[in-house]
């Protein structure tokens, strides 16, 4: 049992029972730390991903924006914060999130992936590909970035890139052959 008035304890409790995917018990433990240490900008981040886990995207959304009212310079939070609003159908808000991500940490794949979703999400197919471009750069063996990639190919009309794109998927993961 975390030592009650230690908040790290509490932080260090969260991360087991998320890795048990027990996230609501994960979301209290975040909460107590954060109810210890109010400027804790890692507590009300982990309790705005268990929330997201549990499907509780606006409380999640309140708890991103906390982490960010502590550490605007927190990229995961601002790519998290993407990732609900985006699940919320909101695609403008969540691309101004990955881009604020981006300007902070222009290498983490996830971002690229998430902005080139939300723009395809928007019909934005022209645009989503140079996002997910961009994140093969960095992972160059993400079969559903290519899927993806291809499918945006497809939108436009562009057959024979989507065809490049879906057979290099199907050479990296048998899932898509």
């Amino acid at each position: 049992m975390a030592d009650p008035g230690n908040a790290e304890g509490w932080i260090e409790r969260g991360d087991a029972l998320y890795a048990q995917q027990k996230f609501k018990d994960a979301a209290d433990a975040y909460a107590r730390a954060a109810e210890l240490e109010p400027e804790n900008a890692r507590a009300h981040f982990s309790r705005g991903n268990a929330l997201f886990s549990m499907g509780h995207y606006e409380d999640a959304l309140d708890a991103y924006d906390r982490t960010l009212s502590l550490d605007s310079g927190h990229a995961r939070a601002w790519n998290n914060r993407g990732i609900v609003l985006a699940t919320l159908g909101r695609y403008d808000e969540a691309l101004a999130c990955y881009e604020r991500s981006i300007a902070l940490d222009a290498s983490n794949v996830f971002t690229w992936y998430n902005k080139g979703l939300a723009l395809a999400n928007s019909n934005r197919f022209e645009e989503a590909i140079p996002a997910y471009d961009r994140a093969l750069e960095i992972d160059e063996n993400n079969a559903e970035i290519w899927i993806l990639k291809g499918m945006a190919y497809r939108k436009l009309g562009r057959g024979v890139e989507a065809d490049a794109a879906m057979a290099r998927a199907a050479e990296l993961n048998e899932r898509y052959r």
